[in-house]
This record gives C-alpha cells, structure tokens and sequence, in this order.
C-alpha cells in the first residue's frame, strides 16, 4: 500500500500522525506544507481537503483521509501488526479519552500560548492569563485521570509516542503545567530517550521549532 501524508511539524496533529506511521513501520512519502505559504489553502490541496487544514493521508485508489483521529483509526485497522492501543477495550477507550482530551480540547485552548511562544503572536497579560487558566483547568483534569488509570502509563505504551510532541511543545509555550500533570512530564522525561522518539526529534523542522520556542522562551524569562 502507498502512503501520502501531508502534514508540518508545528502541528501536533500532524506529528501525531507521523509518529504512529513510524511506530508501525509503515512506507511513506511525507510532503511538508507550507503553513506561512498557506498552501493548505491552494486549489490543489482543497481538492484533496476541502477543510484546508493538515494533516493528510492519501492512500492509493482511495479517498484522502483527514483528520487525525480519523488517519490513526484507518491506520490502525488496516495495519494490525504492531498496534498503538492495547488489546483490552477498556483500556484503549481511556487512552483514546485522554487523546481526545489532550489533542481535542487542550491543545486547542493553548493554541494562542503555543504562538507566543514562537513570537508570532502577542498576547497581552490579561489574554495570556486568561488562557492559562482555561488550560490548567483543563490540564488538572488530564492530571486527576492519569492517576486513575496509571498502569495505562508504562513505558513500552507505543501510544504515549504519539503524545509526545503534543505535551513537549504545551510545556515549553507554558512550562507551569509541568508541575500540574506531573505524571504526564515524567512519562515525557522517561520515553524521551526511546529510538522512535530520537528518530523523530533528530528531523530538522522538528529540531528547528524546538529551538524556536527555547529561545523564544528564554528571551521571556531574562
């Protein structure tokens, strides 16, 4: 089967996607977007997405899939060999809640802390605590059920590789919430030394809008 993926390392929903590809050993070809550009707005691309957004698969005689969620689930079934959720149901509802809950909600609220952090937004003081707050609400939350389902937490949880970008980047746009899900943070800190997750911060957009938001965030803190 011939994989497409269209996607750009500053979206978390296109990393997301990619780590999994890479997890389960999949063949691709990945075609970065231009976000600056805007080329998730060009005919041609609204012609595969009418969404405009990123990321894509395209799969060989078929449709384009979008989504995220959507990408993981079809890659999941089509490709059952080395899964990214565990085989108990129940198990794989709380991780596919905890997903939704960073990827769906979280993410989304910390969007504007996530392009301060890359200067390309300026937030006023009363706007960045506004959001912060919304976000360690939130985060709380994600917190109170990892400590619920810990044992979900194990270091060989193929599917925590796919939080892994979305949870470093929130940390660096707003390092306080390391202290609020602190589980989450050692879990980060633990599988950071994983050789799927080496391979995946060696790419060079990825080690660019890291740097980005260090420096970024250390102008912040002089």
């Amino acid at each position: 089967m011939q994989y497409t993926l269209f996607g750009n390392f500053r979206s978390p929903y296109s990393y997301m996607v990619y780590a999994g590809m890479t997890y389960k050993q999949l063949q691709f070809i990945y075609k970065n977007i231009d976000l600056n550009q805007k080329e998730q707005k060009a005919p041609e691309y609204l012609a595969m997405n009418p969404m405009g957004q990123i990321p894509l698969l395209v799969v060989e005689d078929k449709q384009p899939i979008f989504e995220s969620t959507a990408i993981i689930e079809y890659l999941e079934d089509s490709n059952p060999n080395l899964s990214l959720f565990p085989k108990d149901s129940y198990a794989k509802s709380i991780i596919r809640t905890l997903w939704c809950l960073l990827s769906g909600s979280i993410i989304k609220d910390a969007r504007n802390l996530f392009l301060a952090s890359l200067g390309r937004i300026t937030l006023t003081i009363e706007q960045r605590i506004e959001n912060q707050n919304v976000v360690q609400a939130k985060c709380q939350v994600l917190e109170n059920l990892l400590s619920k389902h810990h044992q979900l937490l194990i270091t060989d949880n193929p599917f925590m590789y796919l939080f892994y970008q979305a949870w470093y980047n929130l940390s660096l746009g707003f390092p306080e919430i390391r202290t609020i899900c602190s589980r989450l943070e050692k879990y980060h800190q633990e599988i950071s030394h994983n050789n799927t997750i080496k391979m995946l911060e060696n790419i060079t957009e990825v080690k660019q809008l890291r740097n980005k938001m260090y420096s970024n965030h250390n102008k912040e803190s002089i």
